[in-house]
């Protein structure tokens, strides 16, 4: 089993990807040359509303999105999460997430 959003793998079993919180899909990314992608962080929150609105959003514009450090912050509540995107879609994600965010992240 597979996640169809960050391609973990996953044992029989498991139907949902613990960091992306989506169905797993029985079939694993295609094999072949993937080019390397930069993601930037967009959004830091340890606030649980704040980040599930965020990733509304960016579901609802079509922006992918990786979570980092969400597992970490649902099982014990400790330290922010991370939505990274795709350097190019950057600018149009923190635009979309301006209003619900306190203070946008600096650029890196």
């Amino acid at each position: 089993m597979y996640c169809p959003q960050c391609g973990a793998e996953y044992r029989e079993g498991f139907a949902r990807c613990s960091d992306c919180d989506v169905e797993l899909v029985p079939q694993g990314p295609p094999e072949g040359d993937l080019e390397p992608v930069e993601l930037v962080t967009i959004l830091e929150t340890a606030t649980p509303s704040v980040l599930m609105v965020a990733k509304s959003v960016l579901e609802g514009a079509g922006i992918p999105f990786f979570p980092v450090g969400e597992g970490v912050q649902d099982l014990f509540a400790v330290g922010p999460v991370h939505l990274q995107v795709e350097r190019e879609r950057a600018d149009e994600a923190r635009a979309l997430l301006a209003e619900i965010t306190e203070e946008p992240p600096e650029e890196e």
